[in-house]
């Protein structure tokens, strides 16, 4: 194939779609992090207060570990570098569990809130983490494993140091959970 200019296109360097799904599933991950009762609190799950608690730790996990992490996996893979393919992995597989245990988590018949209308931004994230871990995270690692450099390991050290702190609200659920009263 040729291009205007007349010349053959050959490698025209890395594949530049990874980088965007994990952008992509980066910013959405911080959106719902962002949206939801850690932060701004547009997001009313239908939730026991025992499972708000929840939220608030796996909000605070998509905000402080997996949305950096995805932005960071972007950025490695835009530059094609090896570590990219397992960081965007391990990624995709944690972005999985919190996209799905965000939209099965609900219970509709017994607490009221919004949660639904958020449907589409935890599909994204679901759609987004299965490209990032299956479709290219599995298939691009190599045999070897990649080693991470000095600035990258301070940095990932730094966020999960981060990500262990303690909560930036607490005691914002004392509250004692509403007693069941069957269906």
């Amino acid at each position: 194939m040729t291009t205007r200019t007349g010349g053959q296109r050959g490698n025209a360097g890395p594949e530049r779609w990874p980088s965007v799904v994990l952008f992509a599933l980066g910013a959405a991950l911080a959106l719902g992090a962002i949206l939801g009762p850690l932060l701004v609190g547009a997001i009313e799950w239908r939730i026991s207060t025992n499972s708000l608690n929840q939220t608030f730790g796996a909000d605070g996990a998509a905000l402080l570990l997996l949305a950096p992490t995805a932005v960071t996996a972007g950025w490695l893979a835009w530059r094609a570098r090896p570590l990219a393919a397992p960081l965007a992995f391990g990624l995709g597989l944690a972005a999985l569990y919190y996209g799905i245990a965000s939209v099965l988590g609900a219970d509709h018949a017994r607490y009221a809130g919004n949660n639904e209308r958020f449907f589409l931004l935890y599909l994204a994230i679901i759609v987004l983490a299965w490209i990032a871990a299956a479709a290219w995270g599995w298939s691009a690692m190599g045999d070897t494993a990649p080693h991470p450099g000095r600035p990258l390991a301070r940095s990932a050290g730094l966020l999960f140091v981060a990500g262990a702190s303690p909560s930036p609200r607490p005691g914002s659920c004392s509250s004692p959970p509403s007693p069941w009263t069957g269906p």
